[in-house]
């Protein structure tokens, strides 16, 4: 058996649509049953020092759905040389009762222990989330024609020029971060995982390489930054109605100093 293709032949081409572009749109897509955006990478603030963040805001539910849609926050800032880290991770109400109202079912499938399942979906509805995760009201009404996300102190949204504007306020600060996100590669799209007929496929757009430029306070910022966008059915994490499977992943994306990027995503079962 073969570990790989033995020439260029047996390489599947890329169809023509998944070939990176120049610019890509990130406007919301209101039919996609759960949608994310995704920043990562390494900033300095007046040239001294580096910390590494992560930022994440996912959506579950539709837009154009008379039915709540539930939110969800990640910010994390860590410093390189001391360790310290600071976190911001919020949900609004509707994610917390659309987890009560689905779990049992994901969970079943996901294989976990009916006495484990059943005394962390009743944790979570007695009590709500631990308390390192705030829970808010929804971010404000979202337009559907460009990509304008406010919630609280954060902010993400795109110009006209495809650039992306980031603000947030991290935990125990007062000042405010705005960045400047400026692809600097062409981005990648393309379809992952999943069946149309049965979940839904997730698509995926990624731009592997960008620059951060702003100021938190009166201080300036620079770095360096990977960002995607995400959106579809649950095709990534249902492969099919069959087995009842469902999926995780294991994800890594490599910058080269040499200009080229690498992306690697491996999907496989869940266990608990």
């Amino acid at each position: 058996m073969r570990d790989g293709p033995d020439t260029m032949n047996d390489i599947p081409a890329i169809p023509l649509d998944q070939w990176p572009k120049t610019q890509m749109d990130l406007s919301p897509h209101p039919d996609a049953g759960a949608e994310w955006w995704f920043c990562q990478g390494e900033f300095s603030v007046d040239g001294t020092g580096k910390s590494d963040f992560v930022v994440i805001i996912l959506r579950r539910g539709q837009l154009n759905e008379e039915q709540a849609v539930g939110w969800l926050l990640l910010i994390s800032v860590t410093d390189q040389q001391t360790g310290r880290r600071q976190v911001l991770s919020q949900i609004c109400d509707e994610a917390v009762s659309g987890f009560a109202e689905e779990a049992e079912e994901v969970l079943t499938d996901a294989g976990m222990e009916p006495e484990m399942m059943r005394a962390f979906i009743d944790e979570i509805t007695q009590f709500g989330p631990p308390d390192q995760i705030v829970v808010v009201s929804p971010p404000d009404q979202l337009p559907q024609d460009s990509l304008q996300i406010r919630w609280g102190s954060f902010s993400l949204a795109q110009d006209a020029e495809f650039n992306l504007k980031l603000g947030f306020c991290l935990p125990g600060e007062s000042r405010l971060y705005q960045l400047d996100v400026k692809p600097q590669s062409a981005w990648f799209q393309g379809e992952r995982v999943g069946e149309a007929d049965c979940f839904g496929k997730m698509h995926y757009s990624s731009c592997p390489r960008a620059v951060i430029e702003g100021h938190a306070g009166g201080a300036s910022v620079q770095g360096r930054a990977w960002f995607d966008h995400q959106w579809g059915g649950e095709g990534w994490f249902k492969p099919d109605h069959e087995t009842g499977r469902v999926l995780g992943w294991n994800w890594l994306a490599v910058n080269l100093e040499d200009g080229r990027d690498l992306i690697l995503s491996v999907s496989r079962d869940m266990v608990s």
